[in-house]
């Protein structure tokens, strides 16, 4: 019954399966209910419909209490499987990444760092079932009919039509709009427990937003192409020039997208904001407030009486917005910090992030993201938290009040948010002891004072699951690394979890990141470096100029001064599950211990893709500077093609470039898809020239067919939905190849591509002829007073990825026909 809530639908279909017992179909709970799949049966083709059956995964939370129906949460996706599928396979389609090792077999030292990582030792997983009856099985029955109805009682709820059984072996159908009948392939292969590649219905609830910290950089080359190109408005690009490297600072793109959230509003308009002075944020607020709606701002008190906020803060009070700050009992600016950026909208709709609605520092700019969701459930839990600020209470004093945050589920993915501040050291230290004494995570939630017999962990942070708070979650996702651990934030000094960074890149796990140069000196960098991790700082000040020098504006030769204000960790990208961790918590002991903050994390291909590409944007720049940045040994050799493959008998193939003027040898490099390697043998392309790669897992290797066959085990090694990188020895990057499509990172004009046309990636001509220049060294703004920005002379600083680049763009192309991006109309 939609009306009431209840809309759970297929949503993906594997009916042609390599292996029968791979076979699935995937259910989505749209409505706004809690569902039992007990309460429903399928029916494929013409078959009496059978009943909805759980199967509990060994070492799952469902397994702590399997008299426990799961339910399927609003939002949630659902699997039914073979009943023949092993263990081990569902476990990784349906649940999230386990910790990585055995907790006490891990070099962690800190008791409360372990206590964290024994709470999550039990996966969450998605509702499982199987068809009850006489289904032998569901293979087999997909393989037979392109037709399906889920039934509840005796009423058909959902239906689709689709062409499974005729898709190639391993890719999956999946449903584009509520109509049973519209379905394509996936070009991602099958994606099961993971939110579909299209956008149902056309609607996107979640979306990335982020201010590049190069803007201004690119503004000044956008103006000299101008000036290049048509004459006539050369003088006004002139003079937009100096002013640039005189110091002024183009808008700000985040405070545009805030304001496009508050134009959306139709009832209200909440949020607590750390600091508000921006003009232009300040009048979508007003505005806002002009069209009748309430709306309410917690910040913090430090800015109440500052010069610099109060035209802002005075504007918002002149048209009715109110303003609370977190003042103590006494009226005065309590210790902690009011540092939350969210903004919530209607109750549906959640604006969170690093975001400050401020101006940027003089002639810095700030680099920030944000995500926009699109849910009700998770709105709910940030009004929630809203709530108990309005009434008075902030930091350590919010411990007896509400929860502390919570898991929803929008479009599929698990969003989970937690609150600061966590738990005091006494309350971790209780929970490790009665987890040392033998007690599951459950008692050790409920460890309780001796002295009083009260619980030690007050109910904000005992009933969520697992209980704890920011840092918690924080050291239990990051030691689910088993690819890769990339961050880019402003500050970093939480020692518990640059203790479980160390532990993972000791166990192979990538370690990469980006801090505000205000603290790369910090001893938790250093510890970084020492370790072989790779962390990097942005320029905040010209190379060249001493920092006492003011204004800044006097050191003209590098407009790029940024101002790194990002909180995100990306762990896994490139992989079936990757996490994103991000929001205004600044990885710091303040954050945790005091502050206000918000912590998100989402599991989402999409969302990791967007991340990704915003370390990568910042990770790579030329200007971006760090101990281990030395790339002139490295080879100018590009991945120019992949062919990936499901299908154990069938290989994979790539193509190698060298775009040098000199031969390059590859032997010493690794092809690294993320969860295992291969090292190439000595071989030699020379200048300018390509060479095929065949990997083969199926024993039957042809070696005339490719200019070099390597042999492995263990099943495909190139996937369409893994990322590919060929790397140096010592982890330094050469190449990428990394086949997430994520529609919001297409540049304009390029259609999303379908059914099949993304199982081979590729450049054309032009391109490459585009690529080899940038690759050589070609300037192409020889006479720009500054160093242009994009990387030239090495392929490692290049943004290689699928969407594009002022480099060049990657083409896909099918094996029929190849593909290319049509202009916008």
């Amino acid at each position: 019954d939609h009306s009431q809530g209840q809309h759970l639908r297929v949503v993906e279909v594997l009916g042609s399966a390599i292996r029968e017992a791979d076979a699935f179909v995937e259910l989505r709970n749209d409505g706004q209910l809690r569902l039992d799949g007990h309460h429903y049966t399928l029916s494929i083709g013409h078959r009496t419909p059978r009943p909805l059956q759980r199967r509990v995964i060994p070492g799952s939370t469902d397994a702590l209490t399997p008299d426990t129906p799961p339910t399927i949460q609003p939002g949630q996706l659902a699997l039914i499987v073979d009943q023949t599928m092993d263990d081990e396979h569902l476990r990784r389609l349906a649940c999230e990444s386990p910790i990585a090792s055995d907790v006490d077999a891990m070099a962690v030292k800190n008791p409360m760092v372990a206590s964290s990582l024994k709470l999550a030792s039990a996966v969450r997983c998605l509702p499982v079932y199987t068809l009850g009856g006489a289904y032998q099985s569901l293979g087999a029955a997909l393989e037979k009919s392109n037709e399906m109805r889920l039934l509840r009682g005796e009423e058909v709820h959902d239906e689709i039509h689709g062409f499974w059984s005729y898709a190639p072996p391993n890719y999956a159908v999946e449903r584009v709009s509520d109509e049973g009948h519209d379905v394509r392939l996936s070009p991602l292969g099958s994606t099961p427990g993971a939110r579909n590649y299209f956008e149902l219905d056309g609607h996107r609830p979640i979306r990335v937003l982020a201010s590049s910290p190069w803007r201004i950089g690119r503004r000044i080359m956008d103006l000299q192409a101008l000036a290049a190109s048509q004459p006539d408005e050369a003088t006004a690009a002139a003079a937009e020039i100096d002013a640039l490297l005189g110091g002024q600072l183009p808008p700000n793109p985040m405070a545009h997208a805030f304001n496009e959230v508050l134009d959306s509003a139709t009832q209200r308009a909440r949020g607590a904001l750390y600091q508000l002075n921006d003009m232009e944020a300040v009048e979508g607020l007003t505005r806002t407030a002009k069209r009748g709606l309430d709306v309410h701002l917690t910040t913090d008190g430090e800015f109440m009486d500052d010069e610099g906020y109060r035209e802002s803060h005075d504007a918002l009070r002149d048209e009715g917005v109110t303003i609370q700050y977190d003042l103590d009992e006494n009226g005065e600016n309590r210790s902690g910090t009011m540092h939350d950026k969210f903004l919530v909208i209607d109750g549906h709709t959640t604006f969170t992030g690093s975001y400050n609605p401020v101006v940027d520092k003089p002639f810095r700019i700030h680099a920030d993201n944000a995500l926009l969701i699109q849910s009700r459930e998770v709105a709910a839990l940030h009004e929630q938290e809203l709530d108990i600020m309005a009434a008075g209470h902030f930091g350590v004093s919010k411990r007896d009040h509400g929860r502390a945050g919570g898991d929803r589920f929008v479009d599929g993915s698990r969003v989970t948010v937690r609150f600061s501040p966590g738990l005091t050291y006494s309350q971790r230290k209780r929970r490790a002891d009665a987890l040392k004494a033998g007690a599951n995570p459950v008692a050790a939630c409920d460890a309780v004072v001796p002295s009083s017999g009260k619980f030690s962990i007050q109910d904000r942070y005992r009933t969520l699951s697992p209980c704890g708070g920011p840092l918690d979650v924080l050291l239990t996702e990051v030691a689910r690394a088993t690819s890769s651990i990339y961050f880019v934030s402003f500050s970093l000094s939480l020692d518990d979890m640059i203790e479980v960074f160390i532990e993972r890149h000791a166990s192979g796990v990538d370690l990469k990141g980006i801090v505000d140069p205000t603290v790369s000196t910090r001893p938790q960098v250093d510890a970084l470096l020492d370790a072989g991790g790779d962390v990097r700082y942005t320029p905040n000040s010209d190379p060249d100029c001493p920092s006492y020098i003011t204004p800044q504006s006097a050191c003209p030769t590098n407009p790029n001064k940024v101002w790194l204000h990002h909180k995100f960790v990306v762990i896994d990208y490139g992989t079936d599950h990757p996490v994103v961790i991000t929001g205004s918590h600044n990885l710091s002991e303040a954050a945790e211990k005091k502050n206000d903050d918000a912590l998100v994390v989402i599991r989402d291909r999409a969302v990791a893709e967007s991340y990704y590409r915003i370390f990568r944007e910042t990770f790579d720049h030329p200007q971006t500077l760090g101990a281990r940045r030395k790339t002139s040994d490295l080879p100018a050799l590009a991945i120019t093609q992949v062919v990936p493959s499901l299908d154990p008998a069938v290989p994979s193939e790539i193509e190698l470039s060298n775009f040098d003027s000199q031969a390059v040898s590859v032997k010493g490099l690794q092809l690294w898809n993320r969860e295992r390697s291969l090292s190439l043998p000595k071989i030699e392309l020379g200048p300018g020239e390509r060479r095929r790669v065949r990997i083969d897992s199926s024993g039957a290797a042809d070696g005339e067919i490719a200019d070099l066959v390597l042999n492995i085990s263990g099943g495909p090694f190139i996937t369409p939905r893994h990322g590919l990188v060929l790397r140096h020895g010592d982890g330094r990057w050469v190449a990428t190849y990394d086949p997430y499509l994520a529609e919001q990172n297409l540049p304009d004009g390029v259609a999303v591509p379908k059914g099949l046309n993304a199982q081979s990636w590729q450049y054309d001509e032009a391109q490459l002829a585009a690529l080899r220049m940038q690759l050589l060294g070609h300037n192409t703004t020889p006479s720009a007073p500054i160093p242009t920005w994009e990387p030239a002379g090495f392929y490692s600083n290049w943004l290689d990825e699928h969407d594009v680049t002022n480099a060049g763009l990657i083409l896909m192309q099918s094996a029929a026909a190849p593909w290319h991006p049509e202009p916008t109309p």
